[in-house]
């Protein structure tokens, strides 16, 4: 079924929500509530009275008890799919099947092969797939890879990045094994997507060791190195049951970079880079650039919205399937060297280290 067309190029785009999930409730619904580019007009929900409950909350003129129901609701041109990670494949390629663009949280999928399913799907249907990682429209990422591309710290050899929080609610979704939980899956997944975006380049052999929570059995500490080409070290700790922290460092050879907050920012909060160089002690920055606040949940569902409506360049970028492919394999191979102790190697990466 082809996508239903755009009533007018700067209509906004009508959204449709499959599962009135914690995420869509709190984030994602109120930025696309606040944007003249996007219209929320239906829910689904597979408890009648919570869809209800997420349709009044936000004013959402349609609620659904069935998911097929908002895939078949004519006036629904775009999905957004927060469902839990196994269901991500499915309900993605429904909603394309069903002629729907379709914006899906991450982690995009649990294998490579899901993804390749969904490029498929992509190729049939001619919608828009992409995957939800905000985190790449917010402005200071804009500004933090000028910088590099800029040569403001050098060459970039290495990366730290950090990403951790405290849950140990055990019918929380990210703490159950079948529904692809676990906090490399969860958090892991910003640090690895961003770390290849920085660095501009895939991983070549990867190595992981995971600490398991003995109730959940999910993984609740991960400690990964990452090698990439030409000697390129990223090294990331992901952890779901310490207190809440975020941070990323960027080593070149002519100075270093930091982001404060570098994967979830709260819409009010002014973002900080702060740009290191030759400086004792180190840790103190030569300079700090602010970014003022900015809702990167809002910037995502814009510039997905205007490809929607055929935009393309500058405010309507593309976010491959293709390049969300590459996380998952990262995370494949980091699984797998968790498992064997040894480096991996991620599906489709060239094989030298060095």
């Amino acid at each position: 079924m082809p996508p239903p067309p755009p009533a007018a190029n700067s209509a906004p785009v009508r959204w449709g929500i499959l599962g009135a999930a914690a995420i869509a409730d709190e984030r994602v619904v109120p930025a696309m509530a606040a944007s003249p580019l996007c219209e929320v007009v239906a829910v689904a929900a597979r408890d009648a009275a919570r869809a209800r409950a997420f349709a009044d909350r936000h004013a959402i003129p349609r609620a659904f008890a069935r998911w097929e129901a908002l895939l078949a609701d004519p006036e629904v041109e775009a999905i957004y799919n927060p469902l839990p990670n196994h269901l991500h494949r499915e309900w993605t390629i429904r909603a394309a099947e069903a002629g729907k663009h379709v914006l899906c949280e991450k982690p995009l999928a649990l294998t490579t092969g899901e993804i390749d399913a969904m490029i498929a799907a992509r190729a049939r249907t001619g919608v828009e797939i992409e995957e939800a990682l905000m985190c790449r429209d917010h402005p200071q990422w804009t500004a933090a890879l000028a910088l590099l591309a800029a040569g403001r710290i050098g060459d970039l050899r290495g990366q730290q990045a950090s990403f951790c929080y405290m849950n140990r609610n055990p019918g929380d979704i990210r703490n159950r094994p079948e529904t692809g939980g676990g906090g490399l899956r969860d958090i892991g997944s910003y640090a690895i997507a961003m770390t290849r975006l920085a660095f501009a380049a895939e991983p070549v052999a990867v190595m992981a060791h995971l600490e398991r929570d003995p109730d959940f059995t999910t993984d609740r500490q991960a400690a990964m190195i990452l090698a990439f080409p030409g000697g390129r070290l990223a090294t990331l700790y992901a952890a779901t049951q310490v207190q809440r922290y975020e941070r990323l460092h960027l080593f070149g050879e002519a100075g270093w970079l930091a982001l404060e907050a570098p994967y979830v920012q709260p819409p009010e909060h002014v973002c900080r880079l702060l740009v290191g160089q030759g400086a004792y002690p180190s840790v103190a920055p030569t300079e700090v650039i602010e970014i003022p606040p900015a809702n990167h949940y809002r910037a995502m569902a814009e510039r997905f919205s205007r490809r929607v409506r055929g935009a393309r360049g500058a405010g309507a970028e593309a976010r491959p399937l293709e390049w969300s492919r590459g996380t998952v394999a990262v995370t494949e191979a980091l699984i797998a060297s968790a498992e064997s102790g040894r480096w991996e190697t991620p599906a489709g990466a060239c094989t030298a280290v060095g």
